[in-house]
């Protein structure tokens, strides 16, 4: 019927350790009521294109009790690992999905200069790449 995530009719489950209930991911906004309910938080971070290497540092310091000997990986670490470890097949996944999802913004990341100028003249993305531009 078109349901689940992104109209793909799959629904997406997860084990929360926090409440011990299977939760179900219908849609992007699911997420949000189980910020209460479950004793979720959010951390803020930089959007300087390292957010998401910046986020899963967060997330690594957070969890690491007791504090573990192991110093915690830095940014530059985790980019080299991620870049490592990246293949062709995953990359055209992400260039697939910047076209089919124009306003996007986090997507840009493998959009090329004429994309990022094409959606911006049809009017499809305020990145931080075009507000540089500007």
């Amino acid at each position: 019927d078109g349901s689940g995530v992104g109209g793909s009719g799959i629904a997406l489950a997860w084990h929360c350790e926090s409440c011990h209930q299977t939760h179900a991911l219908e849609d992007s906004k699911a997420l949000g009521p189980f910020k209460k309910k479950c004793g979720w938080t959010t951390k803020q971070v930089d959007k300087d294109g390292d957010c998401f290497y910046r986020s899963v540092c967060v997330a690594v310091a957070t969890d690491a009790v007791p504090a573990s000997q192991t110093p915690l990986p830095t940014v530059t670490e985790l980019r080299a690992a991620v870049a490592n470890d990246t293949t062709l097949e995953q990359l055209r996944f992400y260039q697939i999905q910047a076209v089919a999802h124009p306003d996007d913004e986090w997507l840009d990341f493998v959009r090329t200069e004429a994309q990022m100028r094409h959606l911006k003249r049809e009017g499809h993305t305020d990145s931080a790449k075009d507000r540089e531009e500007g």
